[in-house]
């Protein structure tokens, strides 16, 4: 599933953890709403921030990974964080 969205070249954005702060100072929280999950591969999927351009590396915030015992949510950031969760719902929903 892929989602297009226009962006504002003149703003930038930055990856603050759970919320998305533009250069100018105002934040928000990051929804479900924001989320891009795109099959890449059997059983994987990138997860993207879509408030983002695509081009910008910051954009991508992990993968979901279909595993045995459900689906390997892994974020990327400062560090890696991986949870496994039963549902592909609640795995997606660890990235916001």
């Amino acid at each position: 599933m892929m989602h297009n969205v226009s962006q504002d070249p003149a703003i930038r954005w930055s990856d603050t953890g759970h919320e998305i702060e533009r250069v100018h100072g105002e934040s928000g929280p990051r929804t479900m709403g924001d989320l891009e999950v795109q099959l890449v591969g059997d059983g994987v999927w990138r997860v993207r921030d879509k408030r983002l351009p695509e081009h910008d590396a910051s954009c991508v915030l992990g993968v979901i990974e279909k595993t045995r015992s459900g689906y390997e949510a892994t974020r990327v950031g400062r560090s890696l964080e991986c949870s496994v969760t039963a549902s592909f719902s609640d795995a997606a929903g660890s990235f916001v």
